[in-house]
Order: C-alpha cells, then sequence, then structure tokens
C-alpha cells in the first residue's frame, strides 16, 4: 500500500505540475488536451487513489503525529483550490494549491527523517550492550511491533515468530520492508544491537 501511495503522489505532482506550466503559458492546447476524457478519467483516478492510500495509511498508522494532522487539512485544503483555480483559470489560486500540494510532499519527507532520525539522547552512556539495545529497541521499534515483538501494529511482523536469519533482519534494517522504513543512517553499531535485541524477543 504504501508503493502505491507514493507511486499515485508522483502522478499527482507531475499532473498538476503540467497542469500549472500549461495555465502559466497561455498554453490552451495543452489545457484543452488534460480536459479530454481520458485525461479527466486518469485525473481523478490519481486523486482517488491519492486520497484513499493517504487515508489507509494515516488509518493504520501505529500513532498520528500532528505533523500528520497539518499535511491532511493542506491536501483537503489544496485540492478544492485546484480544481477551481484550473477550472476558472485562477492562476494564484493555481499556483497556491500546487505549491501546497508540493508543500504536504515536503513535509512527508520531513516526518520520515524524524521518524529515522530516533531519540538515542536519553540513553544512558554507561548502560551495558544489552541495556542500549532494548532502549534503542525502544526508541525505534517498539511503536510497531510492540515491548515483546508481538504486536504487529501498521502490519507489523511478529518478531516473536520470525524465522529470519540474523543477517536477513540486518538487511531489513538498511533496506527497510513494506510499510517499514530503512533505518540505514542509525549507526550500524547501533543496528546490530537493535537485531541483537530482536533476536532475544522470539519464543
Amino acid at each position: 500500500m504504501l508503493h502505491t501511495h507514493k507511486l499515485s503522489v508522483m502522478l499527482f505532482l507531475v499532473l498538476y505540475l503540467f497542469k500549472l506550466i500549461f495555465l502559466l503559458t497561455n498554453n490552451q492546447r495543452g489545457l484543452d488536451a488534460l480536459r479530454k476524457k481520458g485525461w479527466r478519467i486518469f485525473d481523478m483516478a490519481v486523486s482517488t487513489l491519492f486520497l484513499l492510500t493517504g487515508i489507509y495509511l494515516m488509518a493504520t498508522a501505529p500513532q498520528i503525529k500532528t505533523l500528520v494532522w497539518v499535511k491532511l487539512g493542506m491536501v483537503l485544503v489544496a485540492i478544492p483550490l485546484a480544481v477551481i483555480g484550473f477550472k476558472k483559470a485562477n492562476k494564484p489560486l493555481a499556483v497556491l494549491s500546487v505549491v501546497m500540494i508540493f508543500g504536504v510532499y515536503g513535509l512527508a519527507e520531513v516526518a520520515k527523517k524524524q521518524v529515522v532520525k530516533g531519540d538515542t539522547a536519553q540513553i544512558d552512556a554507561a548502560a551495558t550492550p544489552e541495556e542500549r539495545a532494548a532502549a534503542l529497541y525502544t526508541n525505534y521499534c517498539i511503536v510497531c511491533h510492540g515491548a515483546d515483538g508481538a504486536a504487529m501494529v501498521a502490519g507489523a511482523s511478529n518478531l516473536q515468530t520470525s524465522k529470519l536469519s540474523e543477517s536477513e533482519v540486518a538487511d531489513i534494517l538498511v533496506k527497510g520492508r513494506n510499510r517499514m522504513q530503512s533505518f540505514v543512517k542509525v549507526p550500524e553499531e547501533d543496528r546490530k544491537l537493535i537485531v541483537a535485541h530482536v533476536l532475544t524477543l522470539r519464543k
């Protein structure tokens, strides 16, 4: 679902960018082409997919942060503005709507970096490797996997019953998997400790 959402977002951005370019350059032929039935159906399909996949990801998220509500609000304002702006050939409204849409994309990237960054400031420098591993797991993993590894929030795997090898778990931390993003920016030593803790959760 995450990949579908990303694809729909990119198509949505490209489509509206072309619309804006045609409008600002007074390219009536280009605008007329995008108003033809085939393109209108494509536009509606992309917009619907963009909204539905976004709502689904929000509904299944382990927690909804303020930034997510801001993004949703911007989308709900930007789409009607875009409809009015392009239908009425109102350039300021069209520009504002596209800027807001790209702003939503920018906020999504900011949110992604915040999740990957995590919070290691509270980890005791004198902690044993096992204590540090548990603390890192709490910072990065507990919200979806739960303290015991079996929460399975937002489609997360059950770590208690996982059959993945140590190297496979480490690889997932680097590359990400399904809705779980890459934690490649987390220091390698910390990733090794997280892997070690994940393996201790197995039953």
